[in-house]
């Protein structure tokens, strides 16, 4: 009998440490947390890879996409990824907390009880980091390529953005389904085949070409008083919007351009409710028609200039430019503090940092003349204030002042019509250079 136990217990010694009898397959947090019958139902394979069975009743199924997604050790419910595989088959991202199986986003990925048991458990894959960067084939199926500056972008502005092949990105609502921090630039310069030290000529916005201006900024107009802006109330209304350079053929024309900036005053957008969809589609909101040339805007004012700032123009009364506000914002009115002839806001979204915005209106006549922008002091505002210049040195409409005025001015120019526009530091005694309020303000001597 010892002579037994002494083989047996030799032979556990010569078990290898990576054997299955001697290791279970590692687990995720996420895993862990979620519900017992739907733990029981995803099964995890490796860093990368889960599987998904019918439940302990062998009856039905009750996780979702999400949740065996969110159990990939790899990812552990810390994000949702742009690139996931569906035995074998790539699904598209559509947002957040939706996969789809085409790409306009009308057919759910669900994981149903009939097709397990037909065909037997799902395998779901994400490829590795390594994968992504070499594009290597997966599965029978390539990868999307990716660029450096989209690696490099926050995770909630990478959550916002989708690669859909070499020459197009797509944009859309952030995790919160609520906001959308990218900008145009972000945009184009996450697209794979654009390099990192210059700017695309011809960049097409959900099917329209837009104009370069220089320096990143991109324009509806040839004058580059209308720059193209992604907002999230476009996107809550018309759905996510594409961005390509030339050498991919343009999105489909049903797909409806962003609205450009109007000179009358527009009504606030409302974030619509969620559609009812039915049982095996997303029901969409019907595109408009697209802008042509004739549609877009005539400005009263002969040739380029300042208007304004956003859609809050030179001349508009309070009561204008509060409901502009909340648009250019997406706050309410409550978050406006009013006084007498003066409109305060507070925001991060101009460049990140906390920003106080006024809107001052003259005495005599109660319009808008001018609007003042100040950030807070902060490590970033030296580098800011020189992509602000290197921006309005760009805009072939403004005549430069700087070096002809004796006051301390980062720039200083006026448009033909004598409207101003003024960047500078605000002294801040004992403060370090790159840790001082900075104002930018436009000025509107002929509203």
């Amino acid at each position: 009998m010892k002579n037994i136990y002494f083989i047996a217990f030799f032979f556990l010694l010569l078990l290898p440490a990576n054997s299955p009898s001697a290791a279970a397959p590692s687990t995720t947090d996420f895993h862990n947390n979620l519900a017992e019958n739907r733990r029981e139902e995803i099964s995890i394979v490796d860093e990368h890879t889960v599987k998904v069975g019918l439940g302990p009743d062998q009856r039905s199924v009750s996780c979702t996409i999400l949740d065996a997604v969110g159990s990939i050790p790899s990812i552990n419910g810390k994000t949702e990824p742009r690139v996931v595989f569906v035995n074998k088959e790539k699904v598209n991202y559509i947002s957040p907390g939706l996969y789809t199986w085409d790409r306009a986003g009308k057919y759910r990925v669900r994981l149903t009880t009939k097709y397990i048991r037909e065909f037997g458990e799902i395998i779901i894959r994400v490829p590795s980091k390594l994968e992504l960067e070499t594009t290597k084939e997966i599965n029978g199926t390539s990868t999307l390529p990716t660029s450096i500056y989209y690696e490099a972008l926050p995770e909630i502005k990478k959550q916002e953005i989708t690669i859909i092949d070499s020459f197009m990105v797509e944009v859309g609502l952030g995790p919160d389904l609520k906001s959308i921090r990218s900008d145009i630039q972000d945009a184009i310069k996450s697209i794979p085949s654009v390099t990192d030290d210059t700017w695309p000529e011809h960049v097409i916005v959900n099917g329209e070409l837009v104009f370069f201006i220089g320096n990143g900024l991109y324009s509806w107009d040839s004058e580059g008083m209308n720059p193209v802006k992604i907002t999230t109330p476009f996107v809550k209304k018309f759905g996510n919007v594409k961005v390509s350079i030339s050498g991919k053929p343009s999105p489909e024309p049903d797909e409806p351009a962003i609205e450009k900036p109007q000179p009358k005053t527009p009504e606030p957008e409302t974030a619509s409710g969620k559609a009812t969809t039915p049982k095996e589609k997303v029901v969409s909101v019907p595109a408009p028609p697209k802008i042509t040339k004739q549609d877009k805007p005539i400005t009263k004012t002969n040739g380029p200039g300042l208007k304004g700032f956003r859609l809050a123009t030179f001349g508009m009364d309070i009561s204008q430019v509060k409901k502009v506000i909340q648009v250019d914002f997406e706050i309410e009115e409550s978050q406006i503090k009013a006084s007498e002839n003066l409109l305060t806001i507070f925001t991060n979204k101009l460049s990140g940092d906390d920003a106080k915005v006024q809107y001052l209106f003259s005495p005599a006549n109660k319009k808008l003349a001018r609007i003042n922008i100040l950030w807070d002091p902060s490590g970033n505002t030296e580098s800011f204030a020189l992509r602000l210049v290197q921006q309005f040195l760009s805009l072939r409409f403004l005549d430069d002042q700087t070096s002809t005025e004796s006051k301390p001015y980062l720039y200083y120019g006026k448009d033909p019509h004598g409207n101003e526009i003024q960047l500078k530091w605000i002294e801040n005694p004992g403060a370090s250079h790159s840790k001082r309020p900075l104002m930018l303000s436009y000025l509107g001597l002929t509203p």
